[in-house]
């Protein structure tokens, strides 16, 4: 595991370099065409392209185009003729504070102490802004290889953005990283292992595939636990499974088919999360989220397993002091507001919510499997304007 949650020394595992310590905001100053800027930030996604025939099944393509700005400067050292675009799907739009991408080395042979992509998020979801950080050091605390984060400031043409989430780039950095390379790292976006969703995964990687997505999603419908236990690495999964429920991560993998990554290699296939920051908002919250086909397959056989390493997080990767200590110093980097509160209150009140229906009551009694998402995948998405499918 890469790091743990920070004790009262507040000292990494591991520490990442200094420009990504989650102590440090980064200061990033964009200088761009004033008619580029206003171009991007109103760039926009259209219901109605994905709503039909258009998409045909396979991963959304992004409307976002590359501009080519004056300058860029991070923590003041600057980097000419860099590349930025908008970012984002449809809940973390926003034409005055766009989520960005910044690429370094397009035009000029360039990186920051080895990076030439950076993610920005705009946490319009999370108005506390920590649930990313924080959520994924959870995952990490928990052996689930997850990106690393901080936070930047962000001005473009001298006007300030505000602060953003600075998550480490996953097809370059990340992939180096946490997988030396090896391997492959697909993304899925409103993607299942079901017949007519597969072609929606997008491929981040160049190294050869392996053919997982069809033989998992083959598996499935077959119902063969034998292969799919081949597959996939079970006991990584339980943990993601689990810990994305202890989270009440509702725009994740078992929840919404949603906002998630895989790495493939001959080891098994191995979930990772990406962008939680629709989570920790009901400590009363399900203890197990099951939509997506791998936890809807693997529930029938793995009911027990999958209590055990629930109660199992709660000892060991649930702790509070702990947790409370890293949420409270995010806040004291990004401000306080009424949001925190939220996120101490869950920290708080998690544990007993969940160990009582754990102990007290058969998975069965408790959980509402959600309908899988089926047939075309034009049906598949909500209607424009609605919520996806309870």
């Amino acid at each position: 595991m890469a790091a743990v949650l920070l004790a009262a020394s507040g000292a990494w595992a591991n520490e990442p370099p200094d420009w990504r310590r989650i102590n440090h905001v980064v200061q990033i100053d964009v200088t761009m065409s004033p008619a580029d800027w206003d171009a991007l930030r109103w760039q926009d996604r259209s219901w109605s392209r994905y709503n039909g025939s258009d998409w045909s099944c396979k991963p959304f393509a992004s409307p976002f185009t590359w501009f080519t700005t004056e300058s860029v400067t991070i923590d003041g050292l600057p980097y000419e003729r860099a590349r930025i675009r908008k970012k984002g799907f449809y809940g973390s739009l926003s034409n005055t504070k766009p989520a960005l991408k910044l690429r370094l080395d397009k035009h000029v042979e360039q990186d920051h102490f080895g990076t030439t992509r950076l993610t920005l998020n705009n946490s319009v979801q999370d108005q506390s802004m920590i649930n990313t950080c924080l959520a994924y050091e959870v995952f990490r605390r928990a052996g689930i290889p997850t990106p690393l984060c901080n936070f930047a400031s962000v001005t473009v043409n001298g006007e300030d953005l505000g602060t953003y989430v600075n998550v480490e780039d996953m097809k370059t950095d990340y992939f180096d990283r946490a997988w030396n390379g090896r391997g492959n790292l697909y993304e899925g976006t409103m993607s299942d292992f079901l017949p007519d969703l597969i072609g929606t995964f997008e491929k981040k990687t160049e190294n050869p595939g392996l053919g997982y997505i069809e033989k998992i999603t083959e598996s499935i419908e077959r119902n063969d636990d034998a292969a799919l236990a081949r597959l996939i690495d079970v006991d990584s999964f339980l943990t993601f499974w689990a810990l994305e429920s202890l989270l009440n991560s509702k725009d994740g993998y078992v929840q919404a088919i949603n906002n998630y990554y895989f790495h493939e290699s001959a080891a098994g296939l191995v979930f990772i999360p990406w962008g939680p920051d629709s989570t920790m908002n009901s400590p009363k919250a399900s203890v197990m989220r099951i939509r997506g086909a791998v936890a809807r397959a693997l529930f029938p056989n793995n009911q027990a397993e999958y209590k055990a390493r629930m109660l199992s997080l709660l000892d060991t990767v649930w702790n509070e002091i702990e947790m409370l200590q890293y949420a409270i110093r995010l806040a004291y980097i990004v401000g306080w507001n009424r949001d925190t509160l939220r996120v101490i209150n869950f920290i708080n009140d998690r544990r007993e919510y969940v160990r009582g229906r754990i102990e007290r009551a058969p998975l069965h009694e408790y959980y509402r499997a959600h309908e899988t998402y089926e047939g075309d995948c034009a049906a598949a998405l909500p209607a424009p304007g609605t919520a996806p499918r309870p």
